[in-house]
Parts: structure tokens; C-alpha cells; sequence
């Protein structure tokens, strides 16, 4: 049986992809953001790739933290009263517990 059609065939492979490192790029651990180094590697911490930092052309407009606030302040309310229904309610007779069944 002859199987050289299974073997790569160095005249058809795709040329290898070289990565350009950018001048002025900085890398950094996902894991740890404190490892910082100017070209790629491992983390020396926990081994992990070092990912390239992004700049980013905007400003810093977190809109996840933005979401999160307005959710927080639009739930207090409502988790401070079933907090003193919940505490209180029956000492002060807003529940009667002949009602509650």
C-alpha cells in the first residue's frame, strides 16, 4: 500500500505567518496584570502567554460598570423595604400573623 498522498507536501504548504511585533507593544499575563514586558513570552508567575495590551482609542467609557450602577440604585429601594418588611414588619403589626397562612 502506498501512502505517500498522507505525507505533507513541503511545495504546498501555506508559508508560515510571522508575527510583526509592533514597536512600542507591551505584553501582559490575563492572569496577572502587573507582568508587563516588551516582547512575548510566558509568565514567569503561572506560565500562562503573554497577550498583547490593546490601546484603545477612546475613553475609558466603561459601559458595563455604567449598566451595573444604574441597576444598582434603581433595586435599593425595593431592597430596603422588603429588608424592614422582612425585619421588622411583624413588630410593628404591618404583618399580622393570623394573616399569614
Amino acid at each position: 500500500m502506498n501512502r505517500d498522498h498522507l505525507k505533507p507536501d513541503p511545495a504546498n504548504a501555506a508559508p508560515a505567518i510571522q508575527q510583526v511585533q509592533a514597536i512600542g507593544m507591551v505584553y501582559t499575563c490575563p492572569m496577572h496584570p502587573e507582568i508587563r514586558q516588551d516582547h512575548p513570552g510566558n509568565c514567569p508567575k503561572c506560565g500562562m502567554a503573554l497577550e498583547p495590551v490593546m490601546p484603545t482609542l477612546e475613553e475609558d467609557d466603561n459601559s458595563e460598570l455604567r449598566n451595573f450602577e444604574h441597576r444598582f440604585w434603581w433595586t435599593l429601594p425595593f431592597t430596603a423595604i422588603v429588608f424592614v418588611l422582612a425585619m421588622a414588619g411583624h413588630r410593628l403589626q404591618w404583618m399580622d400573623m393570623a394573616v399569614q397562612i
